[in-house]
């Protein structure tokens, strides 16, 4: 299941923006709302997270990036802070793919964590050092600041990195494959195939998304995560559409993503995986 939803939600969304392309936008607005937030949300709404130690952890560092980014708004602008958003959401991205990918092989040497980073991060920093190929990237109506001036590459050369570079990940990881060749089809698809680089984000999006609701369906095994997720987003919804709260719309969207990404990156380390063990022992032992 963690292959097959999110590549139908992507040709389901692709299907649909292409059969009606004045839709891209209203795409975007049910990603957002149905995915990304219930995504974003379940980070903290897990089974043995939700605590209230917990969520004050999570309410501080929330309102510590709320405040520098609004404070960075109104002195650098918004074309740093997109870019900022934009590249730290791919590094995002692409260490839940290689988590993923890795998570149920159980001996891994160190030399594979090198093979995985290696791998993982040369299709994500090709594919998008290719998107700039040709002029730069429109974001959210901001040019997108680019790292990649010293390497310039095409998109068509840039499949063929990708292409090389999964045969040799499968060769040297065949336990992984799947992740593998997942991450370079849609990050090849995304940024190199497609013609139009927004669509190809939100299809990203939409996969990031949908992948990590859909991990999170099997590892915690119930569904009070996306009951408190959803309930959260819902709240989120209406709060941020009221008209004390929409001029802060942009910071709170942007600090709830970076929350969670600072979350994401330590509670799925081995150490919470092992402290989850004896609950999820005693849980299957019930069923």
């Amino acid at each position: 299941m963690i292959y097959l939803v999110p590549w139908f939600l992507v040709g389901l969304s692709f299907a649909i923006a292409h059969t009606f392309p004045m839709n891209l936008g209203l795409l975007f607005t049910v990603n957002v709302w149905c995915l990304s937030m219930p995504h974003s949300f379940s980070t903290f709404t897990r089974d043995d997270l939700r605590t209230t130690s917990i969520a004050l952890k999570a309410l501080l560092l929330f309102l510590t990036f709320f405040f520098l980014l609004n404070g960075m708004m109104a002195r650098m602008g918004f074309v740093l802070i997109y870019s900022f958003y934009f590249y730290w959401q791919q590094f995002h991205y692409t260490k839940q793919n290689m988590g993923i990918g890795s998570w149920e092989i159980k001996k891994k040497a160190s030399k594979d964590l090198y093979i995985d980073y290696t791998f993982y991060f040369t299709v994500s920093i090709v594919s998008i050092a290719a998107s700039f190929y040709g002029g730069g990237i429109q974001f959210f109506g901001y040019t997108l600041l680019n790292p990649f001036l010293w390497f310039t590459i095409t998109p068509f050369a840039a499949i063929i990195v990708n292409v090389t570079a999964l045969s040799l990940y499968i060769y040297l990881r065949p336990m992984a494959w799947k992740m593998g060749l997942t991450h370079a089809l849609i990050y090849t698809l995304a940024y190199l195939v497609m013609n139009n680089f927004v669509l190809g984000w939100i299809l990203l999006n939409i996969f990031h998304n949908s992948q990590y609701l859909v991990f999170m369906k099997a590892e915690e095994r119930n569904l009070k995560v996306f009951l408190y997720a959803g309930i959260l987003a819902f709240l989120f919804y209406f709060i941020l559409h009221s008209d004390t709260f929409i001029i802060f719309s942009l910071g709170i969207m942007l600090s709830l993503n970076f929350t969670h990404y600072i979350f994401d990156s330590i509670i799925w380390r081995k150490s919470f995986r092992e402290k989850r063990l004896p609950t999820l022992v005693k849980t299957n032992s019930k069923n």
